[in-house]
């Protein structure tokens, strides 16, 4: 449609009664980086769909990693032990990697300066805004 969904909310969030936002992320709610794809993989499965985005990143060769200061490390489930910890929450950790994706909007990931460094940051949260020089896409 061509549309921005963030300016579309905003938009609606002007409305003085009967409005509450509902905003878009890569998550279903309640649960965070160590539930959700899983979850997603599990669900499409059933439709013959396979969606296996870390594992798939990991077998061509990626370095996939995550930062939650919340959540140290991923446990392992039924199916799944990637074994990941969680890296340090710093603008020279971030800097290190070629993309950068922030998919929660804990208050620790707001801080613009954070990603002075990084080449690429997809904002699903609409969480922040980008420093100069950093190619932003807001998802």
């Amino acid at each position: 449609m061509d549309m921005d969904v963030w300016e579309v909310i905003e938009a609606a969030k002007t409305k003085p009664f009967c409005f509450e936002a509902f905003y878009p992320g890569p998550r279903l709610g309640g649960h965070c980086i160590t539930l959700d794809p899983f979850y997603l993989s599990w669900k499409a499965a059933e439709y013959g769909m396979w969606t296996r985005l870390i594992e798939l990143l990991q077998e061509r060769g990626a370095d996939v990693a995550y930062c939650d200061p919340h959540i140290p490390a991923m446990r392992p489930t039924r199916k799944y032990d990637l074994g990941l910890r969680s890296t340090p929450l710093s603008a020279q950790e971030f800097a290190g990697y070629d993309a950068v994706v922030l998919s929660t909007a804990h208050q620790e990931f707001k801080d613009p300066a954070l990603y002075a460094g990084v080449r690429l940051l997809c904002d699903t949260r609409n969480a922040v805004t980008p420093p100069e020089g950093c190619r932003y896409l807001r998802a």
